[in-house]
């Protein structure tokens, strides 16, 4: 060794390539701050949760004042709605017993109601019972196609328009309000002692247009007929449009039907049939 050489560890010369760069070369250490902060103590956590309790409860106390100011203004038309619900507080009512539309003042009723829709009271059918109605108007000018229409008890009148039935297009429409509809209480009487129901029985009044006369045919008048039906066996009697009876049907009893029931009755009314 000379004078003036420090001593020094010898590297030797493979090494040097193997271990990478000098240390000199080597990146600095990371600054203080880049370090992981240091884990809290237990005690700053159980502060904030505390602390955040205590917001939740004054939220609470704030908006229980304005719920219960909401609350009592929509219990208002809840009461209101349930009080007068008609499901809530009124039972349905119970549907009455259909009026008898085969009294003489029924009749001219709907006449006058046909009268005001069609403008004519000319039919080729027309036929009443207890909430029910049904005439047959012709067409002027058209022989082949008709207006029907109906009345239901609580629905009032339908129409359309279509075909009269057999024999309409022959038919000679009857004029309903030149029919003295008066004879019809002589006529009840007759068909009930004739029929001899023993209960009150459905009635259904007819009325069909006379055919015209046609080939070897003479012309036929209009007739009416009553027709009584206690839902076992039925019944009819034919008359002329003056209440002169034609022909009687005696009851026939429908198949597989069951006796009549002794406390049946039919439509109410003042001039129905008599028990």
């Amino acid at each position: 060794m000379t004078v003036g050489d420090e001593p020094r560890d010898a590297v030797p010369e493979g090494w040097r390539k193997a271990s990478g760069p000098e240390p000199a070369d080597a990146p600095p250490p990371p600054e203080p701050e880049d370090a992981a902060p240091e884990p809290e103590s237990g005690e700053a956590p159980r502060q904030r949760a505390v602390l955040a309790v205590l917001a939740l409860i004054a939220a609470l106390v704030c908006c229980y004042p304005v719920w219960e100011v909401l609350r009592a203004h929509s219990s208002v038309p809840d009461r209101a709605a349930a009080t007068t619900s008609p499901s809530a507080s009124v039972p349905a009512a119970r549907p009455g017993p259909r009026p008898d539309l085969t009294t003489p003042e029924r009749i001219r009723a709907l006449i006058a109601d046909l009268e005001r829709r069609t403008g004519r009271t000319e039919v080729v059918s027309f036929s009443v019972s207890d909430g029910f109605a049904w005439a047959t108007v012709p067409i002027p000018g058209d022989r082949e196609r008709f207006e029907n229409h109906t009345y239901g008890s609580g629905r009032g009148w339908s129409s359309f328009t279509g075909s009269g039935g057999t024999d309409a297009a022959d038919s000679t429409p009857v004029d309903l309000a030149a029919i003295d509809w008066d004879v019809l209480g002589g006529l009840y009487r007759r068909v009930d002692a004739e029929l001899g129901f023993p209960t009150r029985p459905r009635r259904t009044l007819r009325l069909k247009a006379g055919l015209a006369a046609r080939g070897p045919f003479r012309a036929t008048p209009p007739e009416l007929s009553v027709e009584l039906d206690d839902h076992t066996r039925i019944g009819w009697v034919e008359a002329r449009v003056d209440g002169t009876v034609t022909e009687v049907h005696k009851p026939v009893r429908y198949a597989f039907s069951a006796p009549p029931r002794p406390d049946a009755t039919g439509p109410a009314d003042a001039t129905g049939p008599a028990g």
